[in-house]
């Protein structure tokens, strides 16, 4: 599945969706995908059934509404709802009982790899030509964006690693995962430059400041 985090209430609302929601579109028959809300440690789960109307010249059917249960709501705005529009495909959705709401836009492209466990996060560098995942058990791994191909194995993390971003300067990598540990990593030689320890839980997110000279971590 897809998530996506609303920061604006003092307790953050976060939607998932279907992570192949999109491919439903255009639709030719109703189409229906599932989608939550977790607020405060309450989850509502709902669905989104997509309307087709009565077709178009090229024979697929435009998106006219969307019908919903379990307290949300969904509009595809009109620029969404036709297979001929250069748009991003995105979809607006609201969940009464939160009164949060997101606009959820589709992927323009999707990398895919044969590591074939989860991943926990991704981040591209700022000139786009790597990029770096975590994983569970461990994994933490580089790969050139144009092929795909994973370039490095960073090994030294002890159970899951949550998440991981690159420098501004897309050379180094900082991470942390359920081993209450920072580290820093040299991204072309798959060294670690430094481990960071105080945490007494898992880290869950990490972000630089100034240009990364120094980071912070949660």
């Amino acid at each position: 599945d897809c998530h996506i985090r609303m920061m604006a209430s003092p307790s953050p609302a976060v939607f998932r969706i279907q992570h192949d929601w999109n491919e439903t579109l255009p639709a030719k028959t109703k189409e229906t995908v599932w989608i939550s809300c977790t607020q405060g440690g309450n989850t509502s789960q709902g669905s989104i059934t997509f309307l087709p109307s009565l077709g178009n010249d090229d024979g697929n059917r435009a998106i006219v509404a969307c019908e919903c249960t379990g307290g949300f709501t969904a509009e595809l705005p009109s620029s969404s709802s036709s297979s001929s529009s250069s748009s991003p495909l995105s979809l607006k959705v609201r969940h009464d009982a939160s009164s949060s709401s997101c606009m959820i836009v589709a992927p323009s492209s999707i990398i895919t790899h044969p590591h074939n466990k989860r991943i926990l996060h991704m981040h591209i560098s700022p000139q786009g030509e790597l990029g770096v995942f975590s994983s569970v058990e461990g994994g933490l791994f580089l790969f050139t964006v144009s092929d795909r191909a994973i370039r490095r194995t960073f090994e030294g993390h002890k159970g899951d690693v949550y998440t991981c971003r690159f420098f501004p300067s897309g050379k180094v990598v900082l991470s942390g995962g359920a081993d209450a540990r920072v580290k820093i990593w040299d991204a072309l030689e798959g060294e670690c430059a430094a481990t960071f320890v105080g945490h007494a839980g898992g880290v869950l997110g990490v972000d630089f400041v100034e240009r990364g000279r120094n980071i912070v971590s949660c």
